[in-house]
């Protein structure tokens, strides 16, 4: 892809940072600016060369960018993005890396510009650690980058977007918002919710005898609350919808097991067995 005069990431945690590094080892910006809302952060990204430069001032931040990525909570991107509408360039591509896109790409679209256009974006790549210390220049590579497209997507926009995430590593995948959302309620949602209220009614005192399969289970639980506190606000129909077809699947599993079923539960252990299988020889 060709070099881009001016990228700018707000929000360089994790996944802000991770982008600055892997643009900048790849060299595909001749800057990278860092926006944020404390000054201990941004300093930090900047110290570890997640960003070249960093601001406080989203106005001043995005001025000029060819580029701008939200690497923001999810509730917050449509406040942001009114802030920074007058300010974006002609030209400009606003994307992101939100877990949701229905809502979120919804309501952008109707907020910026003429000449600027949105394109969703959320990389299936991650941890459930945060800061820009965590960040890593390889934490895309191989991963899925999935890009969402409406009836406003601009084809010129949709392939810099794509030609970005390319570049740092991943596949890209296009899937309309409601599409998305309703993979992702199924493949990441529901099972940080299932964990959630899985903890939620453990004895503290059974937990002192937790093996490496508990610690394995029960990681995602200690994903940031607040940030997925805004995705079960922002995707709560395809959560709900997950939530329930999942109680009906264990409905089904705890009838085999009251009336000890063994070929039920033989069927339904080895189909997960298989299922689970498809992902370690992807």
């Amino acid at each position: 892809m060709r070099k881009l005069d001016k990228v700018t990431i707000v929000g360089v945690g994790l996944i802000g940072g991770s982008i600055g590094l892997a643009l900048k080892q790849k060299r595909l910006a001749r800057q990278i600016i860092g926006v944020g809302h404390r000054k201990v952060s941004i300093d930090k990204a900047v110290r570890l060369k997640a960003v070249g430069q960093g601001t406080l001032d989203l106005t001043s931040g995005v001025k000029g960018a060819d580029i701008v990525i939200l690497a923001t909570p999810i509730l917050t991107m449509t406040k942001i993005v009114k802030k920074i509408a007058p300010h974006l360039k002609k030209g400009c591509i606003v994307t992101d890396v939100g877990s949701t896109k229905f809502e979120v790409v919804r309501e952008v679209e109707k907020i910026l510009p003429r000449g600027v256009n949105f394109i969703g974006g959320h990389p299936m790549a991650g941890s459930e650690k945060r800061g820009a210390e965590k960040a890593r220049k390889n934490l895309f590579k191989g991963s899925i980058c999935i890009l969402t497209k409406t009836k406003s997507t601009k084809a010129k926009s949709l392939k810099v977007v794509r030609d970005l995430w390319s570049a740092i590593g991943a596949e890209v995948v296009t899937l309309s918002p409601k599409a998305h959302d309703r993979v992702v309620s199924q493949i990441s949602h529901l099972p940080h919710m299932v964990i959630f209220s899985m903890l939620s009614g453990i004895d503290n005192g059974s937990l002192r005898f937790a093996s490496t399969g508990f610690y394995d289970t029960t990681r995602i639980a200690s994903s940031d609350a607040k940030i997925w506190r805004d995705i079960a606000i922002s995707n709560g129909d395809e959560i709900v919808k997950s939530i329930f077809k999942f109680k009906k699947d264990l409905s089904v599993l705890e009838k085999a097991i009251k009336k000890k079923e063994s070929a039920t539960l033989l069927s339904i252990f080895k189909g997960a067995k298989r299922k689970r299988h498809l992902l370690t020889t992807k």
